[in-house]
């Protein structure tokens, strides 16, 4: 399953199904497609899908995440809109925490924040679990580690924060640059920054 965000303003998912294993490799791969149009998104920043295809994350107007319902292309449904961000701030990073079904929030005042859907009466609703303190200022990127419920944010005053979202600690908070950092990567054991 694919999802993008054109140009002119469309937010499209296609899925393509394969005839045989991916595995194979044959030049003669045959499969089917299906793409649909999902309205009235716009100004989309983020996109996630989580790893059943059924549920996608999309983070728009600087502000609001959708949860959408994907697991039939025949009756999507826009099951929230929520504002995931303080009225005064921007959103400016979405990402899964590891596991892929918590959301990991940034805004341009330097907050955390922790989302996942929980199954209420009304259905499956987007909520706020906790913040994280920082003393980060615009979060300029947010990336997890790949086996245990850590996270590492950086900011636009050169900052470096690591938290573990289980125990809501922070574990280091330093500044690494004088310039703002804008990409991250963990190594897989989790004991490199780059």
């Amino acid at each position: 399953t694919f999802v993008a965000y054109t140009d002119d303003n469309r937010l499209l998912l296609n899925q393509l199904v394969f005839d045989e294993e991916l595995g194979s490799y044959s030049e003669d791969l045959s499969y089917e497609s299906t793409q649909v149009e999902i309205p009235n998104i716009h100004n989309v920043t983020h996109l996630l899908i989580d790893t059943q295809q059924s549920l996608l994350y999309v983070a728009h107007n600087n502000s609001e995440v959708s949860l959408i319902d994907i697991d039939d292309l025949e009756d999507i449904q826009v099951l929230e809109r929520k504002r995931v961000v303080a009225e005064d701030a921007e959103l400016t990073e979405v990402t899964f925490l590891t596991g892929e079904i918590s959301l990991l929030v940034g805004d341009n005042k330097g907050r955390l924040s922790q989302w996942f859907p929980v199954q209420k009466e009304t259905g499956l609703s987007l909520s706020h679990i906790r913040d994280f303190d920082s003393d980060h200022t615009s979060v300029t990127d947010i990336v997890t580690e790949q086996r245990r419920k850590g996270f590492a944010a950086i900011d636009n005053k050169g900052q470096l924060a690591f938290y573990h979202s289980t125990a809501h600690r922070t574990l280091l908070h330093e500044t690494i640059s004088n310039t703002p950092l804008n990409m991250l990567a963990i190594s897989p054991r989790a004991n490199t920054f780059i």
